[in-house]
């Protein structure tokens, strides 16, 4: 059994999920990623995933969809696989090594959520975060239900909080190349992830999830 499990979903970009494995292969000490493409790609594309991610587990994630609902379908299954769980995007490059043990280390056994630096939000925003697999249990989610692709980091930093175990290690570089700070291109990806549509969305999503969140805490509570 690793140690984290890393859920990457990944869409047309063969060449992006190899160069996120090969960091992830190059720096952590105990993680496993499993990636999934989350549309029907062509028989070119699913080729080029089968040449650039080789030894790696990946498959299709079934129907067109988006990264949060890809991670919520696996979330369970990845907790029952591993102590940590964490959600990644293909565009993250792992440059620290002992990174896993790092940031899983820090929680110090205890339920909580811990996160380093992106080079981008930084201390602001969880946009990569460790996850005890007990809260993941727990909820039964990684995501609320309904958020797309946005502000699923928001929510892993108020869960942190609200465990009282919300760690950020400064020094650990988890490298996000998003278009926003000039690393990427503005691929077909982000120009389907990255719309006034799908951020007003999910706020409205956010919000009312937040409402309830309370209620929420204490079920979960309840069970771990």
């Amino acid at each position: 059994m690793p140690k984290l499990i890393v859920i990457t979903p990944t869409k047309d970009r063969p060449c992006l999920a190899a160069r996120h494995s090969a960091s992830i292969r190059a720096t952590a000490d105990d993680t496993e990623v499993w990636y999934y493409l989350d549309h029907k790609p062509g028989e070119a594309v699913i080729a080029d995933y089968e040449r650039e991610l080789d030894g790696c587990r990946w498959q299709l994630a079934g129907e067109p969809t988006r990264a949060c609902p890809i991670a919520n379908y696996y979330a369970l299954e990845a907790a029952a696989a591993a102590p940590y769980v964490i959600l990644m995007g293909d565009d993250v490059i792992a440059r620290t090594p002992h990174w896993d043990t790092l940031l899983t280390d820090v929680l110090k056994g205890k339920p909580g959520v811990s996160y380093g630096n992106d080079l981008l939000q930084r201390q602001a925003l969880a946009t990569a975060a460790v996850i005890d697999s007990r809260i993941i249990s727990a909820l039964g989610y990684i995501s609320p239900a309904g958020l797309m692709h946005v502000y699923v980091d928001s929510f892993w930093m108020e869960l942190g909080r609200s465990f009282g175990n919300l760690r950020y290690l400064d020094e650990v570089i988890l490298e996000h190349m998003h278009v926003t700070a000039g690393k990427a291109p503005r691929d077909t990806t982000y120009a389907h992830s990255d719309t006034p549509e799908v951020w007003n969305s999910d706020l409205a999503v956010y919000n009312a999830f937040m409402e309830k969140w309370p209620g929420e805490l204490a079920r979960i509570r309840s069970l771990m």
